[in-house]
């Protein structure tokens, strides 16, 4: 896990400051405070780097790595470098260093571009091919680690984040992108767009490689999600499905540097500890984000796992006398705003994780994969069943879920989620959210995430996919921005891609039983992990309660009612009055469209003079 940045120049007219460079790369020393290079060919190609060690920890693994001809600045972790280098010694190549690094390039000079599909793990890199004089760029299947980049001015300049780009050169890359706030601040939408916060600066998608010459440049998909539904029965697709999770755990367990483990109450940080026991439970430490006297603190059970298991249980609790200092923090290295209040608990956490270790596992991506959400996706799953003719399992499953979640509650979610966007700008100037823009904001309209054009077997498979390829894509970005802010690697067994490849086969009934989702995984752990756990169909993760924040003299009001200096005011401050007004009156719950507001505020502090 480590930072890099790049510069390509398109023109030869131009040369790259050497000075702006070394900027950049010291923008992003959170990302890795163990080493750091940087490397120039005649002032037209830069390559950066910022390392945290955890793979091979010696100094000849530092990089910008050269092998050959070829030379990289990479982020990220091959966790299947042992049996990929095995099979390139087979083939003849030789290697000087025990790092993931040396393995991608051998990778990529013997199997070229292709080498992608091979790798097991989370990643974005450059590589420069100097007898070709070009550069070979690639981001991992899910988007776990970030890449951004920009076509300006007669260059290609990327990073692993934008304050890096800023630092290079301020006039090119600040610039204020009012579209992508418009559609965070109307319909949450994050960092699964390609745009970012910044006019000119783009994400590269998951599962693309980025492939650029001198006078051209050209995208490729080397991935996608499966199509064809598996025929197996439940019982073998258990065994598979065992296998995978414990190797997926296994292989993110290697290290060179110390482990732990965010742990809530829920079924998948739970499940990873339990697996982890089976291999090196001694020693080892869970973190759980501790709110004493509330009723939705989850500690005392991921406490007693904890033990149970023979592992550290480390309590954080969590402060929220300085939220707003904390939050303007997390948003300088969000680089955006962010829909979800979780951002505050795993930024407590991983602070003071950093005391005692340098890589952390996480439950994140099961709920996507495995149909966690089940609110939010059983209408799918009926009419699933019923297009496949199964109406007695359809019924028998509605009136399972109605005495958890509610038959209206389930298709208020269904039709939010599939609203057309004229409808929904109809539903916010129905309920008076419209009214709140102005300015800028009123110039850029929101729009609907577009999945691609691509079929994926199933209604139900459908759904977890939209989730897969937006909401959870939004998740990751916080994810790895607030670890590597705390100089962590964070790392996600259940977005291993053998795993998700085979649970995308298989048939819905396999992940979701009436109001419980995930139904393989509970069965597959179901003599691991305490029943208590297993058996509970509300998880409620890393929460955070906003009631407080927003109270009535808080340091977030006054900041959600201040005035921009250097840019129009793009909320309107009367309608925030009112809307505060109600919300603290306890006759409306604005804390979602506020927490919002205050994230964008923040956000403005830091980049938007």
């Amino acid at each position: 896990m480590c930072g890099i940045f790049g510069v390509f120049n398109q023109s030869a007219s131009k040369r790259i400051d050497r000075f702006a460079a070394k900027r950049a790369i010291d923008a992003i020393a959170h990302r890795g405070p163990d080493a750091e290079g940087i490397q120039f060919w005649d002032d037209q190609l830069c390559l950066g780097h910022r390392r945290l060690s955890i793979i091979d920890l010696h100094v000849e693994s530092n990089q910008p790595f050269k092998y050959e001809h070829l030379s990289i600045t990479y982020n990220g972790e091959i966790f299947n470098y042992k049996e990929l280098k095995s099979e390139l010694l087979q083939a003849g190549h030789s290697f000087r260093t025990a790092s993931d690094t040396e393995v991608i390039l051998v990778a990529y000079l013997h199997w070229g571009p292709e080498c992608v599909k091979r790798f097991n793990g989370m990643w974005a890199f450059a590589i420069y091919d100097a007898n070709d004089d070009s550069l070979f760029c690639s981001r991992d299947r899910f988007g776990i680690k970030p890449f951004n980049y920009s076509f300006k001015d007669g260059r290609f300049v990327f990073a692993s984040e934008i304050k890096s780009m800023i630092a290079f050169d301020s006039k090119a890359f600040r610039r204020v992108n009012y579209g992508a706030i418009s559609r965070y601040c109307r319909e949450t939408i994050g960092a699964q767009s390609k745009e970012t916060w910044f006019e000119d600066v783009y994400r590269l998608p998951p599962a693309h490689n980025l492939i650029v010459c001198r006078d051209s440049h050209k995208f490729d998909r080397y991935w996608e999600y499966p199509t064809e539904e598996l025929q197996i029965d439940y019982e073998t697709a258990k065994e598979q499905y065992r296998h995978l999770f414990k190797t997926a755990v296994e292989l993110r367990l290697r290290s060179d540097v110390p482990v732990g483990l965010t742990l809530s109450g829920g079924v998948d940080s739970a499940s990873i500890a339990c697996q982890i026991y089976n291999e090196q439970a001694v020693g080892f430490n869970t973190y759980t984000a501790s709110f004493p006297g509330h009723g939705f603190d989850e500690y005392p059970i991921a406490a007693s796992l904890s033990r149970q298991l023979g592992m550290n249980s480390i309590e954080v609790q969590l402060d929220y006398s300085n939220y707003v200092t904390d939050l303007t923090d997390i948003i300088y290295h969000l680089e955006s705003g962010h829909g979800s209040p979780a951002i505050f608990p795993l930024w407590h956490i991983t602070k003071r994780a950093k005391r005692d270790i340098t890589v952390f596992l996480e439950g994140q991506g099961a709920d996507e994969l495995l149909g966690g959400y089940v609110n939010s996706i059983f209408v799918d799953h009926f009419i699933g069943l019923i297009r496949a003719g199964k109406f007695n399992q359809a019924l028998a499953e509605v009136n399972t879920s109605r005495s958890v979640w509610g038959t209206k509650q389930l298709l208020m979610l269904y039709l939010r989620q599939n609203l057309p966007p004229y409808w929904r700008k109809k539903y916010r100037q129905w309920s008076g959210l419209e009214n709140i823009y102005q300015n800028e904001l009123n110039r850029h309209d929101a729009y609907e995430f577009k999945n691609e054009n691509h079929v994926t077997a199933g209604c139900l498979n459908r759904r977890l996919k939209m989730q897969h390829q937006t909401g959870l894509v939004n998740l990751l970005h916080y994810g790895d921005a607030i670890s590597m802010a705390h100089s962590l690697e964070n790392r996600l067994p259940f977005l291993d891609f053998r795993l998700v490849e085979f649970v995308f086969s298989l048939p819905a009934s396999f992940k979701v039983d009436g109001a419980i989702g995930k139904k393989i995984h509970r069965d597959v752990m179901r003599k691991s992990v305490p029943a208590a756990i297993l058996d509970n169909p509300k998880k409620l993760g890393f929460v955070s309660p906003l009631k407080q924040v927003f109270a009535k003299g808080t340091e977030a009001v006054d900041v959600v009612l201040s005035r921009q200096s250097d840019h129009p005011d793009i909320f309107n401050n009367d309608q925030l009055i009112c809307m505060i007004n109600e919300h603290q009156s306890n006759s409306a719950n604005h804390e979602r469209i506020l927490f919002k507001i205050l994230n964008t505020k923040l956000w403005f502090n830091h980049f938007g003079g």
